[in-house]
């Protein structure tokens, strides 16, 4: 009796073990992994680029005033918009397709398409802004609005370029190159825009020039250095990619597009309501909700490109696995995030951009928290239903 006794002991702590031992890998496979590094890394980047976002704001703001602000958030939105369409039709199905084609002749051919398509993009946005910029002149519209308009046609093709290196490095889940590339823009654009501010000869179009040579230098320095992974190609190809492109993206487009409308388009309503002045408040407000991007836009970066690969290696029960760990960790995150602003945004807003009337901007603040939540928690299933070719469901 005692030796069975012993027996189930030993059965038991062996159990018990096997248990902990299994439960101490799964803790270090999604806290220690290289994948969980290289999310680690793109949160990093996140935060440098929403944060150096987020402080341009607060410059233009201090420096300029609230009219100003709400001239320069409403040129934002624009390169915003700008931005998701590429995203939806060039830089996002490249993330995906990027993984199925193992061939490196294929991959160069590929990026170099990929390459025309963006710069054909930023090429009718910048046709569109040089038209309006010379109609504005025409009618004499206001002199800060008109430089403006003509700045955003410099600021189109270098954010575009910049955007793309960016997402071609993410594609290739080569982080660490795509954060330093970010830290080197965010140490030049304020670099200019502390210039600008010293000598008071800061103004929205002057902060739009800023931006654009600072995402342009190191972009173009990237491109220049590793020429040998693009390869070009004949036009049929070009066209065969950008109608794969154009099917894959039409439903990404339309959603991000829509997204977009409800959270940047109540700028351009509040201007045309209440002016510009009352949209500087808004963006002022809407800056401090975008703290939580980094956090999302970061674990994006990395789940699209991670999620092509499970689903290409192992399967859609590996991209529901990856979603469903995703959508939980988001949901707990950014709630906290989303609280503690909406709790304590009103005093933040009143330090940061020295406003003199706070009136309406904590049910500002907390409306613009609700809907950042809502979204936050939706993204990582958005990510999955790309990545098993089914946008049209989202």
């Amino acid at each position: 009796m005692t030796s069975i006794r012993r027996i189930v002991s030993l059965i038991d702590r062996s159990i018990s073990s096997t248990g902990r031992n299994d439960l101490q890998t799964r803790f270090s496979r999604f806290w220690f992994s290289t994948s969980a590094f290289k999310s680690y890394l793109a949160v990093i980047d996140r935060l440098i680029v929403g944060g150096t976002n987020f402080l341009t704001m607060v410059i233009v703001g201090r420096a300029c005033g609230l009219e100003d602000l709400g001239v320069f958030a409403l040129a934002w939105t624009i390169l915003l918009g700008i931005n998701v369409a590429q995203e939806a039709f060039v830089l996002s199905p490249f993330t995906v397709f990027c993984r199925r084609d193992t061939d490196a002749k294929s991959n160069k051919t590929y990026a170099w398409t990929t390459w025309l398509l963006q710069i054909a993009s930023a090429a009718a946005a910048v046709t569109i802004a040089l038209l309006c910029a010379s109609l504005m002149t025409h009618f004499e519209v206001g002199s800060t609005v008109q430089a403006v308009a003509w700045s955003l046609a410099i600021a189109i093709p270098a954010v575009s370029m910049r955007e793309f290196v960016r997402r071609y490095l993410f594609a290739k889940l080569e982080t660490t190159k795509a954060l330093i590339l970010d830290a080197l823009v965010a140490g030049l654009q304020f670099a200019g825009l502390g210039a600008f501010s010293y000598t008071g000869s800061l103004s929205p179009g002057s902060a739009l020039v800023v931006i654009a040579m600072a995402t342009a230098v190191p972009a173009l320095t990237w491109l220049l250095l590793n020429r040998k992974n693009f390869q070009i190609t004949g036009r049929s190809e070009l066209l065969a990619q950008g109608w794969r492109h154009w099917r894959f993206g039409r439903w990404i487009g339309a959603g991000q597009l829509s997204d977009l409308a409800v959270t940047h388009g109540v700028a351009w309503l509040v201007a045309a309501l209440a002016g510009t002045a009352a949209t500087g408040m808004f963006a002022a407000c809407n800056s401090l909700i975008m703290v939580v991007n980094p956090l999302i836009l970061g674990i994006g970066n990395v789940l699209l490109p991670r999620t092509a690969q499970a689903n290409h290696e192992h399967g859609s029960e590996e991209v529901n696995r990856i979603v469903w760990k995703t959508t939980s960790l988001l949901a707990l995150s950014v709630g906290l995030i989303c609280l503690g602003v909406a709790l304590f945004g009103e005093v933040l807003i009143g330090a940061f951009y020295s406003l003199g009337s706070l009136e309406g901007v904590q049910e500002i603040i907390v409306l613009l928290a609700l809907a950042n939540f809502v979204g936050a928690v939706s993204f990582a299933v958005d990510n999955g239903l790309l990545v098993v070719n089914r946008p049209d469901v989202n």
